[in-house]
């Protein structure tokens, strides 16, 4: 609730509170800035990392919206470069998005300087790659300062200050980045492929992204710590964790029929079978790392009456 100071600030000189949806505004502001700066001729360039610095009372207000403005204005970024990149094959420069929303404090940014950041005030430094991630050591800085209801200024910001700001905390975001273009073959095959089966993380933690739950929809599922990468037709399935493998444990799967290799420490049903590849049943069990619990489960039109899955569960019991 405002503060009796607040509201009269409010009446007085009219809104100046940062709502939300301001701050989703002005982050979406900064891509478009970066993306016209950094394009090029024949191929799009654009920010996929954010640092978004806020003043305490900003910050301590707006904290449990930080997921949702992540995922809507990612979604948002997706909008604008599938119907800018030209159809066919597109590989993203930078393998993931991220955000990172951080509470300004004295002398944070600059030694020896203090940046004067009132409330109401954000600063957005955006990259084209997280760190540790830009590719011969170049990576555009766009840094901007806003306020509510005005537009933001460039501000000069030296990137080796950003190596100083761990990307580890609860109020970090990232998401797998992928572009599939207007109207490309990828996109006209209909609608998105069926999940044959889930996981499901009982107790120990988040798969990326926050979710508890991810449908499993390619023949090959390689389940990874952060650090996982895709590779050609096999899925991804990465878990808040850096003890966990990459790949940890890789599930196959063939006309319903699924088995478990386990590539790290493992155990199935209360069974250790690390090194090695079983059978995996519906509603099994599954303890990686001594600390995550994850349930699979397989889709129900894949349960019953399949005779490929009892010859393996037969050959594998």
């Amino acid at each position: 609730m405002a503060s009796f100071i607040d509201r009269i600030k409010k009446c007085i000189f009219g809104s100046t509170i940062l709502t939300p949806r301001d701050l989703e505004s002005l982050i979406i502001d900064n891509f478009i800035e970066g993306k016209n700066e950094s394009t090029l001729k024949n191929k799009i360039y654009y920010p996929t990392s954010f640092k978004i610095f806020l003043e305490s009372s900003d910050f301590e207000r707006l904290n449990q919206h930080f997921p949702g403005i992540f995922e809507d204005a990612v979604d948002e970024f997706v909008k604008m470069l599938t119907n800018e990149i030209p159809k066919g094959h597109y590989l993203p420069h930078s393998k993931k998005w991220q955000f990172q929303f951080i509470e300004n404090t004295e002398g944070m940014l600059l030694k020896g300087k203090t940046i004067d950041l009132p409330s109401g005030n954000v600063l957005i430094v955006s990259t084209l790659y997280s760190k540790g991630e830009a590719q011969g050591g170049t990576n555009t800085v766009v840094a901007t300062k806003t306020k509510v209801g005005s537009a933001g200024g460039r501000y000069e910001i030296n990137p080796e200050i950003l190596n100083e700001i761990s990307e580890k905390g609860e109020f970090t975001y990232e998401k797998r980045l992928v572009i599939i273009p207007k109207g490309s073959g990828s996109a006209s095959k209909g609608p998105e492929k069926q999940a044959k089966a889930t996981l499901t993380l009982v107790s120990g933690g988040t798969f990326i992204g926050g979710m508890k739950s991810v449908g499993l929809v390619e023949p090959q599922v390689k389940i990874c710590g952060k650090k996982g990468f895709p590779g050609a037709g096999v899925q991804i399935v990465r878990i808040e964790d850096d003890l966990v493998s990459n790949p940890h444990f890789i599930i196959y799967e063939q006309n319903g029929a699924f088995l478990i290799e386990a590539q790290a420490s493992l155990i199935l049903n209360g069974n250790n079978i690390t090194g090695s590849t079983e059978a995996l049943p519906d509603n099994a069990m599954i303890i990686i790392a001594n600390k995550h619990q994850l349930r699979f489960s397989i889709a129900n039109k894949n349960k019953d009456g399949n005779p490929v899955s009892k010859l393996v569960s037969k050959f594998f019991s």
